[in-house]
């Protein structure tokens, strides 16, 4: 049920943003562009690199300042992620346009590894949350604009 839904609101979507618009999704789908992402921000947490984490957000996001706040905590404590996992049960499409994608995910923080003098720490999970997401396309690539619960 979640394929179907997910295949025609990407369907009417690609058809409201038109052949001009659809150059930034013509090549990847919204939940392409979600994993994308999300990949992109573990390269940054393993690398422990906090301007590359906060570039993958729109500038003054908050969820960007809560993001980069959290792999300064890991590295205050000489910790180095060296793996993340996200878990998204789903994803709704809600809106698509030329320049934005609004997603409703239920998603929780799956677990990851930490490296610091002690050895290898896990980062415990966490519980499914819902989420609004809005990410927005800068002409380059995809950032994301807000979280909210």
């Amino acid at each position: 049920m979640f394929v179907r839904r997910f295949v025609a609101a990407l369907g009417l979507a690609l058809l409201l943003v038109g052949s001009a618009g659809a150059s930034a999704l013509a090549e990847e789908s919204p939940l392409d562009v979600l994993h994308d992402w999300d990949a992109a921000r573990q390269a940054a947490y393993q690398a422990g690199d906090a301007s590359k984490l906060a570039d993958l957000y729109v500038t003054g996001s908050s969820a960007a300042a809560q993001d980069v706040a959290l792999l300064e905590a890991y590295r205050e404590r000489g910790l180095r992620v060296i793996s993340l996992r996200q878990q998204f049960f789903s994803v709704e499409v809600l809106a698509v346009s030329t320049v934005s994608i609004q997603l409703r995910t239920v998603e929780r923080f799956a677990g990851g590894l930490a490296f610091g003098e002690g050895g290898c720490q896990r980062i415990p999970s966490g519980f499914p949350e819902k989420r609004a997401v809005t990410m927005t396309y800068d002409g380059t690539r995809w950032r994301v604009d807000s979280v909210s619960r």
